[in-house]
């Protein structure tokens, strides 16, 4: 951004974060005293070409908020694939449904119908395929 006008200095405050709401702008859109036609042109379109940038720049920093929080939910769910890895260790290995689906269905987040489903393969061709070939 182009070097603050003297004439525009907002108050003394550490940062724009503390000023408030709204403060902010009506500080820098004000009329500097004194101002000439000719020069409250020039302000307005210094002022335009600001809040231009300040716009381009808002919708940026929300794009990246947005990836950021995307990354964050990406990794929480990291966690939960651990989870459900272990999970899915444990039935394949003990065959163990009735401990393991519910836990597998909430880090999954299954629909009821879902669980239904699995529990009825489980009791039909399913299960006696899985226990012939030793899979479970």
């Amino acid at each position: 951004l182009p070097a603050a006008d003297p004439r525009h200095a907002a108050p003394a405050h550490d940062t724009a974060e503390q000023l408030p709401k709204g403060e902010l702008l009506r500080t820098i859109l004000q009329p500097a005293p004194g101002s000439t036609e000719e020069g409250s042109r020039q302000d307005d379109a210094r002022l335009a070409g600001q809040i231009a940038e300040l716009k381009e720049e808002n919708g940026f920093l929300k794009h990246e908020m947005t990836e950021l929080q995307n990354a964050l939910k990406r990794s929480q769910s990291g966690v939960n694939l651990l989870f459900v890895k272990n999970l899915l260790v444990r039935y394949m290995t003990e065959g163990d449904l009735d401990n393991t689906l519910p836990a597998i269905a909430q880090a999954l987040e299954l629909t009821a119908e879902e669980v239904s489903q699995i529990r009825d393969a489980r009791k039909g061709l399913f299960s006696g395929v899985g226990k012939a070939f030793s899979l479970w």
